[in-house]
């Protein structure tokens, strides 16, 4: 993969078959809450992503169109892209090819990010596509997106040294495919690569979303009874999908650890019952996205495309499209939306704005449209001001107010809310 995850498995071999599995551990969990999907997380409120950087529970936000990234690590040669069938949403994403014949045996290309504070549950969303003559074959070989954690004075890249609970856990969501089985097509089925604490071998183990586990095979009972067996996904070349995972490091001394990943919003594997650390001090603190690959099973140049990567909190979801009405008709709203702000009409100009979906103008039209959301909270917190005063009928004239201004704008339903719970009477709540 990369400076990060790049060498994690450099002998990795499928040939590994012996030892014996794992006891299966017990499953310490009263319950299995269950995962959001489709278009119900973060990306549902911000069409197009625009503006999702400004929600509070993302922590990393690159979409390359400025062309180029804000990643903080970037190695071995991305390339911005703007041709239109490479991009995903916008107008720029970056390619990763690795080159055949190679100068060197062990190639890769990537980037990554490092967070100044860790986070105990975190989610990375990207889109990438294989290029149609990309042919990948398992034996450190690595493709996609990573979460890891390091404690202090750990490096980054620590490649055959185990995680032991205190110093690191990794979690690559890669594909595995082998050159002695020709009926698995490039680049081959999903699954997790992760190194932590009960790691059966050197370089890390990987899981499957079917519950199986590689190298040794695996132990049924391992993710514990709520396990729920799916199968084993594959890629498609030539389609931008999107990807999302999760990892949940556990509570030291409980099995209460998750991974999970979705595939264009569906929930396609889930592990529970996972020990990822021993100290809660431990906590994912690093992204990757990367092409990597050290053998030399490859006979063809290697590309893959990337694009509107978001790492948060939680469940994100895919980039919600939009409808485009074209140029003319999006213009023709922004003039009226701006005559409506120089009148003082923010309703008005919220209406004309939200019509606005060509791309020349809808990231302007949106940040808007913050902007007057913004107007309306502010309004809120000197009516909600006025009721910790005491003053309550000043209080509900204000909401009153906000409700008769900024009509038909979301934001402003908020005050009906706080207005009705005041206008509540004594010993009833409002909703």
């Amino acid at each position: 993969m990369n400076a990060i995850v790049t060498r994690l498995a450099l002998v990795l071999s499928l040939a590994l078959s012996f030892g014996a599995p794992r006891l299966g551990a017990q499953d310490t969990r009263a319950s299995l809450p269950s995962l959001p999907e489709g278009n119900t997380g973060i990306a549902s409120k911000y069409p197009g992503d625009v503006g999702i950087d400004k929600d509070p529970s993302v922590v990393f936000v690159d979409d390359f169109e400025g062309g180029s990234t804000g990643f903080d690590n970037n190695w071995g040669g991305i390339v911005p892209t703007t041709t239109p069938e490479n991009v995903n949403n916008g107008k720029r994403a970056v390619e990763l090819t690795l080159p055949y014949p190679r100068t060197s045996k062990e190639t890769g290309k990537g980037f990554n990010y490092h967070f100044k504070h860790g986070y105990d549950v975190l989610h990375l969303r990207y889109y990438a596509k294989y290029g149609r003559g990309t042919e990948l074959y398992h034996g450190g070989t690595h493709n996609g997106g990573a979460i890891l954690a390091r404690a202090p004075g750990v490096p980054d890249a620590k490649p055959g040294i185990p995680a032991d609970g205190k110093n690191e856990y990794t979690v690559l969501l890669d594909t595995v495919r082998s050159i002695d089985d020709p009926k698995v097509v490039s680049p081959g089925p999903l699954a997790f690569y992760v190194y932590h604490p009960e790691q059966r071998h050197q370089w890390g183990e990987h899981f499957f979303a079917s519950g199986k586990m590689f190298p040794y095979g695996g132990n049924p009972n391992y993710f514990g009874p709520s396990f729920i067996k799916r199968p084993d996904l594959t890629p498609d070349r030539e389609r931008w999908i999107c990807y999302e995972f999760m990892v949940k490091a556990n509570t030291p001394g409980q099995r209460d650890g998750r991974l999970a990943f979705w595939i264009d919003g569906r929930l396609a594997g889930d592990f529970p019952n996972l020990r990822l650390r021993d100290v809660a001090t431990l906590k994912a603190n690093i992204i990757s996205i990367g092409l990597y690959t050290m053998n030399d099973a490859i006979r063809t140049p290697c590309t893959m495309w990337f694009d509107d990567v978001v790492a948060a909190t939680s469940y994100i979801g895919p980039v919600l499209k939009r409808k485009k009405s074209g140029p003319a008709k999006s213009a023709e709203e922004m003039a009226k939306a701006h005559e409506a702000l120089a009148k003082g009409d923010h309703a008005g100009a919220w209406r004309h704005l939200d019509k606005v979906d060509s791309d020349e103008l809808f990231r302007e039209a949106q940040d808007v449209i913050r902007k007057i959301e913004r107007v309306v909270t502010d309004r809120i917190r000197e009516a909600q001001a006025l009721e910790a005063l005491g003053e309550k009928n000043d209080a509900i004239e204000a909401y009153r107010e906000i409700l008769k201004e900024f009509a038909g704008v979301p934001a402003a339903e908020r005050a009906k809310i706080l207005m009705d719970a005041l206008r509540a009477p004594p010993g009833k709540s409002g909703k």
